[in-house]
């Protein structure tokens, strides 16, 4: 196994796209996930596009500079989800939002902006706004940045306080938009959490 990866390393390329730098395989194919193949890294950086609403993580070339697109995830921000450039400062198991509502794997980013999960009617996984989850992709939320239960729990897990997350507004991306499967409206758990038993 461990010499399947080192081949699998020494067959990728990597080449600029839209001022990124992106990974191909030995077969010319795009990586949009590169967990897989470099393992987990030490820190990220976080670039949350709200023309698009994907969030793209980023990790370090070996100079320092975050260019290499490591993976993305579809998201959905608001209309007040601000431009910048911010640090996050804390992170929340659950965390209560607008309107009485909760979002699991809550990561600050800055004021009341949060990364966290479609949110739930109660602090309980299987209260979950279907309808919510079913808008990932578009701009729909308060202003915070909505995700799959299963990516707002990566970023929680592995994205240090004091992560740098550049909130812009472009037209493209270094990776695609993952498409999201849509659930039935009587389905009130995300499909993704780690913690439903159904």
């Amino acid at each position: 196994d461990e010499k399947l990866k080192k081949t699998n390393k020494s067959s990728l390329t990597f080449s600029y796209k839209n001022g990124f730098k992106v990974c191909y395989d030995a077969n010319g194919r795009l990586c949009k996930d590169l967990e897989g193949i470099l393992g987990l890294q030490e820190s990220y950086e976080l670039r949350v596009n709200k023309e698009t609403n994907v969030v793209t993580v980023l990790i370090p070339n070996g100079e320092g500079e975050y260019e290499i697109a490591y993976k993305r995830f579809i998201c959905s921000v608001g209309d007040d989800t601000p431009i910048g450039v911010f640090l996050t400062p804390a992170k929340y198991r659950w965390r209560e939002l607008v309107e009485s509502s909760y979002g699991q794997y809550s990561t600050r980013i800055v004021n009341r902006i949060l990364f966290h999960s479609v949110p739930y009617d109660e602090q309980d996984p299987y209260t979950l706004f279907t309808e919510e989850y079913n808008k990932l992709g578009t701009t729909c939320s308060h202003g915070c940045i909505r995700l799959t239960c299963e990516d707002a729990k990566w970023i929680y897990d592995n994205c240090a306080l004091k992560t740098k997350v550049e909130i812009v507004s472009e037209k493209f991306d270094p990776l695609s938009k993952p498409a999201i499967k849509k659930i039935p409206l009587n389905q009130t758990w995300d499909p993704t959490d780690t913690n439903i038993n159904v």
